[in-house]
């Protein structure tokens, strides 16, 4: 009973602090707490619920990105078309210099120039000792109430909040790798603050995306799967499996993706895919996530995808025209094609050619099958 008495007492203390704090002079008959005029602070008015609202009229609407590469510059571009002050941030002063070129936004060497900002953003490389030393230092200058936010995939974003010495402020971001693509997976760590999320969601709208809020986990979603998929096309590749036109075409027209897998690479950049690889293999130990090791011999060439000029692919001066290397001529011009059966994949081989606009013939057992053809 001793205990359950000290409770009390102490219960008693802090509501009696409350109310001189609220300015509350006196309870009503009926016991309840009544809002007075006292020796406290008025009572604050209701407002509606901001998010920023305690980080200071400077921090809204201010962005600081720390490493302006390629997602970087496309969050950067995104951000200030949305009417945000963006604050970018390298590593020197030729680097500053190239991506301030590549992302249209001032971009600065020193950290202490997110001191200000509402949100920061890390989109550095995925190695683990980097991205751990900057929410180090970010942690300890930011605003108290800052978000802070990082683009890791491959790594644990509860490790690098945790890192930051403030783990309730962060939270992990993963844009799509097409920029035309408006979802974006928001990683929330159990221990992230209600307001923080929500000001991270507020910001991605103002960019025109739309958030799905995942658990933290190594890869998310879309990058788990995604890099899999990437590192075996290459596994492929490397062991004359198919060449890099038959591997991306079989996944273009064989299962209508919109870039087959090598071509995806070069975009991404060879480089950055091999970061994520090999982070995401330290984690999970799958082997599916072992960097193929002709992505580390092209890194070596120079051979990092579009931003080269050479990758899988090469790539002529027009940004985005891939061009093979071995260009291909047909041996003999088609004009007809034919096709015998009428089941899912025949169906859909017509289909396919005719609106093409070859001739297709096609052979079926009996008039309803033909009937349920579309060419």
């Amino acid at each position: 009973m001793g205990e359950i008495g000290d409770d009390v007492r102490r219960l008693e203390h802090h509501l009696t602090a409350v109310r001189e704090f609220a300015g509350v002079d006196h309870r009503d008959d009926g016991g309840d707490v009544v809002i007075g005029q006292g020796s406290g602070v008025p009572h604050p008015p209701i407002v509606p619920h901001d998010p920023f609202a305690r980080l200071g009229a400077m921090a809204e609407k201010t962005v600081a990105i720390v490493g302006v590469g390629t997602v970087g510059s496309q969050v950067a571009q995104l951000a200030t078309q949305a009417g945000w002050t963006v604050i970018g941030i390298e590593k020197d002063e030729t680097t500053a210099a190239a991506a301030s070129e590549r992302s249209g936004v001032q971009v600065g060497t020193e950290l202490k120039d997110a001191a200000g900002a509402a949100i920061v953003i890390e989109c550095l490389p995925e190695k683990r000792d980097v991205k751990h030393a900057v929410f180090a230092e970010v942690g300890g200058l930011a605003a108290e109430d800052a978000v802070l936010v990082t683009t890791a995939t491959a790594l644990s974003v509860t490790d690098l909040a945790l890192s930051s010495g403030r783990p309730n402020r962060v939270l992990g971001l993963a844009f799509p790798h097409d920029p035309a693509r408006t979802q974006v997976e928001l990683v929330r760590p159990d221990f992230a603050d209600q307001d923080a999320l929500e000001a991270v969601q507020g910001f991605l709208t103002d960019l025109g995306r739309e958030a799905t809020v995942v658990r933290s986990k190594p890869g998310y979603i879309a990058d788990g799967l995604l890099f899999g998929y990437l590192n075996h096309a290459v596994t492929m590749f490397e062991a004359g499996y198919a060449s890099r036109d038959d591997i991306d075409a079989a996944m273009r027209f064989g299962c209508g993706y919109p870039v087959g897998p090598l071509a995806l690479l070069d975009k991404i950049g060879v480089d950055t895919a091999y970061d994520v690889l090999d982070a995401l293999y330290a984690t999970t130990g799958r082997r599916l996530h072992a960097p193929a090791p002709i992505l580390k011999q092209m890194i070596a060439a120079g051979h990092l995808g579009e931003k080269a000029g050479r990758g899988f692919y090469t790539y002529g001066d027009e940004a985005g025209d891939a061009v093979a290397t071995e260009a291909r001529e047909d041996i003999r011009p088609i004009s007809t094609v034919g096709v015998v059966g009428t089941g899912t994949m025949a169906s859909g081989i017509v289909e396919v050619f005719a609106k093409s606009g070859y001739d297709v013939v096609f052979v079926a057992r009996s008039e309803e099958k033909v009937a349920g053809v579309q060419a």
